[in-house]
């Protein structure tokens, strides 16, 4: 078992105010000691057996923090880091993320394994870009509280069965369903024009069809017109071949004038 670590080892009082980052990973640590480190930036406590972090509302100036594998810490105190910029509370089992509502400044969030089913309080994380909420049971009807800031998303293992509410998400670049229950791709999924990866894997899709009209490789004029009929072939036959994937990679075929706006990646396994 680790040792109990205190912050004095690494900061002597003199300094505290000037400690920018702390990485306390894996240490057994009750946070008390990071009280009077204001000028603290970045702070890991991933996995250092913490169930209350209290002091932590004492850094105001926090953007980046690591509270992930702690099984139930209370992120109470939280609400008072309006300048987190960073966070992730993943493998927090039972975990009440309402504290969260106050981090408007929040633009990148993983909440992997948390034993959440609502998500309502992202609708007031406005400037929000990178979400992982891989693991939670969530309902499909959660999904409609996300923004459209949204650039990453994964929801793998979220025992979804459709992905249509989805849709309002037009400035996906990166999505991730799998290992869901997805068994249609909707049509909507054409909207998110900037989507370069698309990942699938282990659902119960039959049709791809609706992949085919995908803006990025219908109407995108830079779109070499060979590479766009392999990756129409590629679809078809997963029709019949259900245990394929499909990873279409970005190479000199797809570029002109150094340009490229297409659908890179598409993975599709064992549907």
């Amino acid at each position: 078992m680790s040792p109990i670590f205190k912050c004095e080892l690494m900061f002597p009082p003199t300094q505290k105010l000037l400690a920018h980052t702390l990485n306390l990973l894996q240490q057994r640590n009750n946070a008390k000691e990071i009280y009077g480190l204001s000028s603290l930036r970045i702070l890991n406590l991933s996995n250092c057996y913490l169930k209350q972090i209290d002091q932590i509302r004492s850094l105001k100036n926090l953007e980046v923090l690591d509270i992930s594998l702690n099984q139930q810490v209370k992120i109470d105190s939280l609400s008072q880091l309006i300048k987190l910029k960073e966070l992730n509370i993943s493998w927090n089992k039972q975990m009440d993320i309402a504290p969260l509502k106050n981090l408007v400044g929040l633009i990148k969030l993983i909440l992997c394994s948390c034993g959440i089913r609502s998500i309502s309080v992202l609708k007031h994380l406005i400037n929000l870009q990178f979400l992982d909420l891989s693991d939670n049971n969530l309902d499909i009807t959660e999904l409609q509280y996300l923004k459209q800031n949204l650039t990453y998303l994964k929801l793998n293992k979220c025992n979804l069965v459709s992905i249509y509410v989805l849709s309002p998400l037009v400035n996906l670049e990166y999505l991730n369903l799998t290992e869901n229950q997805i068994v249609y791709l909707d049509s909507n999924l054409n909207q998110m024009k900037k989507l370069k990866e698309f990942d699938v894997q282990f659902n119960r899709i039959s049709d791809f069809s609706s992949l085919e009209q995908h803006y990025n490789f219908t109407e995108n004029r830079w779109l070499n017109a060979e590479i766009r009929n392999q990756i129409r072939n590629q679809i078809r036959q997963l029709q019949n071949e259900s245990q394929n994937m499909v990873s279409i990679t970005g190479g000199s075929g797809l570029y002109k004038q150094g340009t490229v706006r297409c659908l890179i990646n598409i993975y599709l396994i064992q549907n």
